[in-house]
């Protein structure tokens, strides 16, 4: 795949994820009060949060200075883009496009939107999902089926 086309990939998926994300946090502040759950199965809810730290709500408060990391860390994603391994550009989107729904919340709100929640689990949003699906994808990558260059 040329360099223009992987660009091009990550440029969709980065904008796909900022899109679902951003929509299903419109979505749930248009409709949800803030606390409010509502049951979806006897261990998922949708539950509209916020949180200014970072996951699992650690870190509160410090909403400017996440949102200088996040800039800096997507800047540095995309300055060195070419450098990484072709296999884990599509995650590299995802964590581009996880990174920017946040930001925005950040930005615009103040505090991330976060709703999804799993009874075991702190709750989440789709911006969270698309970060750690790319993690686990890039350890899957590296670790169990490295290049053999």
């Amino acid at each position: 795949m040329s360099k223009k086309k992987q660009y091009i990939m990550i440029a969709v998926i980065s904008l796909i994820v900022v899109l679902l994300d951003q929509l299903s946090k419109y979505i749930v502040i248009s409709t949800i009060a803030l606390n409010q759950s509502i049951p979806i199965t006897s261990f998922f809810s949708i539950t509209y949060i916020t949180n200014t730290g970072a996951s699992f709500g650690s870190l509160q408060g410090l909403n400017a200075l996440f949102i200088i990391i996040s800039i800096l860390f997507i800047g540095f994603i995309i300055y060195f883009l070419q450098t990484f391994e072709t296999k884990i550009l599509p995650a590299l989107a995802l964590v581009i496009g996880g990174a920017i729904g946040n930001l925005i919340d950040r930005i615009v709100y103040g505090h991330v939107i976060d709703f999804l929640h799993i009874k075991f689990w702190p709750v989440f949003n789709i911006a969270d999902s698309a970060i750690t699906i790319a993690a686990i994808i890039i350890i899957i990558q590296i670790f169990i089926f490295p290049s053999k260059e």
